[in-house]
């Protein structure tokens, strides 16, 4: 039975729990089995995620504590902010776990907290937590943990066992600038557990391969966040960090979170009415380009570029800066050169290579299979735009970018921009 007392402590670490924005429920299957409570396909603390079939998931989302012996100026659980702090006992966690469950609040756990007395000791309450709802408690549902930097390997390993995903937190991209806002922390004590939960995970596989039944460990792999417009890294360092780390087998997801201004008397840290939001949309849409588009780090941002465009998508951008790869011919043009189409995602590409094997596709055909015309038009032929002088399109070579680039951005887009570039604060 929850008290009183316990679901004011869940308000205080659910609060605390919201500025970690690397909360995902996909990447892993946990069909039912019998005499286990929950399966995984594909209120209070309560966040959504989604699914890879893009169903929304219910997550109870809390700290164990709030209390934390580091004071990173970045962070709203600092140890010199005087904040309400709250301690939930494993008992207590694991119980509002159950319930929430049970009431069919939630379908899973987002479990992360501040480190007490030592990295082992913090470790060791979220390792104890997993394994009890697994083993106790019968619990089958998504469990995602956050590692703590500094935990033993014997610790981590516990935990992954019992743990669909496992993340930490890379927070700065830069080393410099983390040890300016955290001294106590470097990149060595984040990338060294990333190392151990990759290595505890390809393991894993080979033991699978020879042993069917092998227990898995963190199925779902590995994600992290990095916070947006704390520090002066360009939009080009933070995605160098991002195509690195997409570089190791166990890595799934990177999460960028605009920085919240927690912290308004520390001078190292910029003064912003709100976060950068339209910055952190478009880190996530080059992200999208990095990992489904086969776009490299370069092609979206390079030194010229060193930020992406406020007012235009990533793709868009490029697209805007390279006129000489277009139009591209909708009916001859390979998967590659189509992912390149502003106006065009990875399903419709693939519907226009699998549907023209059937006969030549017009600009009816792509409003159908979901292509954005409105971008589209500009940089692509199609049957009846190659052959009919009175639909004929003008392309991007003939209206040039300079004036093709006010066409497609929206008024509000461009005050959403305008007022984002206002906030930013010059650190140099």
């Amino acid at each position: 039975m929850l008290t009183e007392k316990t679901m004011e402590k869940l308000r205080v670490l659910a609060e605390s729990a919201k500025y970690d924005v690397s909360c995902s429920s996909s990447g892993t299957v946990r069909g039912g089995k019998k005499g286990m409570v929950g399966s995984t396909v594909g209120g209070l603390g309560i966040c959504h995620s989604f699914a890879d079939d893009g169903r929304c998931i219910a997550l109870l989302k809390v700290m164990l504590t709030n209390y934390c012996m580091y004071d990173c100026a970045y962070c709203i659980n600092r140890r010199s902010n005087d904040i309400p702090r709250a301690t939930l006992s494993v008992t207590e966690l694991e119980e509002i776990t159950m319930e929430f469950y049970r009431r069919n609040y939630i379908e899973g756990l987002f479990l992360s907290s501040g480190v007490v007395r030592n990295p082992d000791y913090t470790m060791e309450r979220l390792a104890a937590i997993a394994r009890d709802l697994r083993t106790v408690h019968r619990f089958n549902g998504y469990i995602h943990l956050k590692s703590i930097p500094g935990a033993s390997q014997e610790l981590l390993n516990e935990a992954g066992r019992y743990a669909d995903r496992m993340s930490v937190n890379i927070e700065i991209p830069n080393e410099e600038s983390l040890k300016m806002l955290a001294p106590e922390k470097d990149h060595q004590s984040v990338f060294q557990p990333m190392r151990l939960i990759q290595q505890g995970v390809l393991e894993n596989k080979e033991d699978r391969r020879r042993m069917r039944h092998a227990p898995r460990f963190v199925p779902a792999g590995q994600s992290t966040q990095m916070i947006v417009g704390a520090t002066k890294e360009t939009d080009r360092d933070i995605l160098q960090m991002s195509s690195a780390l997409y570089g190791q087998p166990t890595m799934r997801r990177v999460y960028y979170s605009g920085y919240i201004s927690v912290n308004t008397t520390d001078p190292r840290l910029p003064v912003l009415k709100q976060p950068p939001l339209v910055r952190e949309n478009r880190l996530y849409q080059a992200d999208w380009l990095l990992r489904f588009y086969h776009f490299k780090v370069d092609e979206i941002v390079d030194e010229r570029h060193a930020n992406l465009d406020l007012e235009i998508d990533p793709k868009l951008a490029w697209a805007l800066r390279h006129p000489e790869v277009f139009p591209v011919d909708i009916n001859t043009a390979d998967y590659e050169q189509l992912l390149r189409v502003p106006g065009l995602g990875t399903k419709s590409a693939w519907l226009i290579v699998n549907s023209r094997r059937f006969g030549r596709l017009t600009s009816y055909d792509l409003k159908k299979m979901g292509v954005v015309m409105k971008k589209a038009k500009y940089f692509i032929t199609c049957h009846e735009l190659t052959h009919s002088p009175a639909t004929l399109l003008t392309s991007v070579n003939e209206l040039s970018p300079e004036r093709l680039r006010p066409l497609l951005v929206s008024k509000v887009r461009q005050k959403q921009a305008a007022e984002e570039r206002q906030l930013r604060l010059d650190f140099g």
